[in-house]
């Protein structure tokens, strides 16, 4: 069987942007959403040369099924996909055969050199997926978006954009305003009552909408001027 490389994440637009980091390269490219779905596959895969895995998964963790990978292939070259403010554990990731890890969002350029920097040059060839992609997310709710638009987003001219861009864009913009968020709602947790989980939660969608339209209009401002 032919040589595989093995992503495991349970967003879908990571698990494009890693596929797509991996095209013209003679490696199978495999996908599962967890560690249990990886466990349930493992036979059914070639030699894997390289795994991929998001630190967190729904189902277990990448630096445990790091370990379970390489008990099989001892030989595997292990990346952790960290997002969020989760922190790269280095000892823990040392212990389970984890040579780096690369921030959320990324690019698949920005992947395919990640890799090439800490495993060699990858050898050319071509593609195959072997493994179901993830289901994609459900759709929002548009009316729970709506809660968070300004007053008058009515009058705020359409602008087409690019989804593979905005949606890393977005993250990344959501990351930079949580802080504040987060700030503006300590002090309600102090005050904790037995309706804290709805003081919470009217608390964090107020901050939202105060936040969210300086961040999507940092966003869209490019797009528009172009």
């Amino acid at each position: 069987m032919q040589d595989t490389v093995l992503v495991v994440d349970p967003n879908p637009a990571s698990i494009r942007r890693a596929v797509e980091a991996f095209e013209g390269v003679a490696y199978a490219v495999a996908t599962a959403r967890d560690a249990q779905e990886v466990q349930q596959r493992l036979q059914d895969l070639g030699n894997v040369r390289l795994l991929l895995t998001a630190a967190s998964l729904p189902r277990g963790n990448g630096y445990e099924l790091a370990r379970g990978v390489r008990r099989r292939f001892p030989d595997v070259g292990v990346l952790l996909l960290t997002s969020g403010f989760e922190v790269y554990n280095q000892v823990r990731a040392e212990e389970c055969g984890v040579s780096a890890h690369v921030a959320k969002p990324f690019t698949a350029l920005g992947l395919r050199e990640k890799v090439e920097a800490t495993f060699g040059t990858l050898p050319l060839g071509g593609i195959v997926a072997t493994l179901e992609a993830p289901a994609p997310l459900p759709p929002v709710s548009l009316e729970r978006v709506a809660t968070l638009l300004p007053q008058n987003h009515e009058n705020v001219p359409l602008v087409r954009v690019d989804p593979d861009v905005v949606a890393p864009a977005l993250e990344q913009a959501i990351l930079q305003v949580l802080p504040e968020v987060v700030q503006g709602v300590l002090p309600t947790l102090l005050t904790s009552s037995p309706q804290l989980r709805a003081l919470v939660q009217a608390e964090i969608e107020r901050q939202l909408q105060a936040k969210l339209p300086e961040a999507v209009a940092a966003i869209l401002q490019p797009s528009a001027e172009g």
